[in-house]
């Protein structure tokens, strides 16, 4: 859009727009959409030249945060990896103590004592019934 500082798209000087003056369009200086001037000739050389370093800018910073981020995604992976190692570690430091506090077979230690001590209570109730009927 070629407005210049201080003129207004409205106002009604014989119907030319402020500014042109009778040059052609796109000659004569102008204010972009952002207030920045410019001039009219070689607008849309300087104008795509602009694009050109801020697209180059964009690419640039795209790129260094791309770059960024895979260098974080490597450490996270390589603590990952750290980690599983250690947490595999101590499950089976884990399973070792577990299986050497409880002695092998203590499942059917456990199951003998008890029946043997039912057992026991068995022979005693007899016991007992037996001296009741030797004392009649």
């Amino acid at each position: 859009e070629n407005r210049p500082s201080g003129g207004s798209r409205g106002s009604s000087r014989g119907g030319k727009r402020p500014g042109a003056g009778g040059m052609g369009p796109g000659v004569g200086a102008g204010v972009d959409s952002r207030g920045n001037a410019h001039g009219g000739v070689n607008s849309s050389s300087s104008s795509s030249a602009a694009v050109a370093v801020a697209q180059s800018d964009v690419v640039a910073s795209m790129a260094t945060r791309l770059k960024s981020l895979e260098q974080s995604t490597r450490r996270m992976r390589e603590e990952l990896v750290a980690k599983d190692r250690a947490l595999f570690s101590l499950k089976q430091r884990n399973r070792l103590l577990e299986e050497a506090a409880a002695p092998k077979g203590s499942d059917q230690l456990a199951d003998q004592v008890t029946e043997l001590a039912d057992q026991n209570k068995s022979l005693r109730a007899q016991i007992h019934d037996m001296e009741t009927f030797l004392q009649d």
